[in-house]
């Protein structure tokens, strides 16, 4: 291969390199605003993150078990749980689409959506 040729090859290697950080940076800092509160696959409440005002929380108490939501500007979370691993409170808060936080034993869920209601990662 001629030296020319392995200039070219670097080059386009490089610009495809910093393409794909680019991409890949825009996807993880997307920042979603709709928090999706599930319970037993049944949708209990949509939140818009970017709308809260004062910080405020949701106590959800069923047959399954007692969760305490923490809704703030931009993030969400569990901080109370009497479930025996706390799993959902050691998720810590979320703000964006990708990483969810789960009570399996209180059948909870939160996820994070845009505000075209996608999944940033699965295309949903």
């Amino acid at each position: 291969m001629s030296k020319t040729n392995i200039i070219w090859l670097l080059f386009f290697l490089s610009v495809f390199a910093i393409c794909v950080f680019v991409w890949n940076t825009e996807i993880l800092t997307k920042r979603g605003s709709i928090a999706v509160i599930t319970v037993n696959g049944q949708l209990y409440r949509k939140i818009d993150l970017k709308a809260v005002d004062e910080p405020y929380c949701i106590e959800i108490n069923n047959d399954y078990g007692y969760n305490k939501i923490l809704v703030e500007k931009d993030k969400i979370s569990v901080t109370e749980a009497d479930c025996p691993d706390k799993v959902c409170m050691k998720t810590g808060p979320i703000s964006s689409a990708g990483r969810p936080i789960v009570c399996l034993p209180h059948k909870l869920s939160i996820t994070i959506e845009d505000e075209e209601g996608v999944d940033t990662f699965s295309g949903r």
